[in-house]
């Protein structure tokens, strides 16, 4: 990789970020950059699913959530993070999360900023830049995608 290459992947990462408040910024700019070279030096392109994908865009979230064995919030709210990036390819806002939660009949969380706070501190979820009806939105990082991926099923 010439330094071209990890100057383009450097900005295409800071303009991921750019929407996010200190001090999660920095953070997130870390380890979206990180991803963005590992994924070049392992051949697979930084935008296409990385194969571990198991949302097809027709399944439910009630049928996705149910197929994992979430128990904290932290983990449900990651899950429907992920089925919105691989089923619908936008970001997720609460109004959204809170209606995965109705639609699969769990019990919500008391405090959902806090719950979507704690995935942000984790590095599982980044502002997005723009918002979804005038609400904001979250995108699940490559690091909060490999923790989904990797929770028994």
């Amino acid at each position: 990789m010439d330094k071209q290459q990890v100057t383009e992947k450097f900005n295409m990462a800071r303009e991921l970020v750019s929407g996010i408040d200190e001090p999660f910024r920095d953070l997130a700019l870390e380890v979206i950059f990180r991803w963005l070279l590992d994924q070049e030096l392992i051949g697979v392109h930084p935008l296409r699913e990385a194969g571990g994908a198991r949302v097809r865009p027709t399944m439910q979230i009630n049928e996705f959530l149910a197929s994992k064995k979430l128990k904290s919030h932290t983990d449900k709210v990651l899950a429907i993070a992920y089925h919105y990036l691989h089923a619908k390819g936008k970001p997720v806002t609460s109004p959204e999360i809170e209606e995965a939660y109705i639609t699969s009949r769990l019990a919500r969380p008391q405090n959902l900023s806090d719950v979507v706070a704690k995935c942000i501190r984790r590095g599982y979820l980044v502002g997005s830049r723009e918002q979804k009806e005038g609400q904001k939105a979250w995108h699940i990082t490559p690091t909060g995608e490999k923790y989904v991926e990797e929770k028994p099923s």
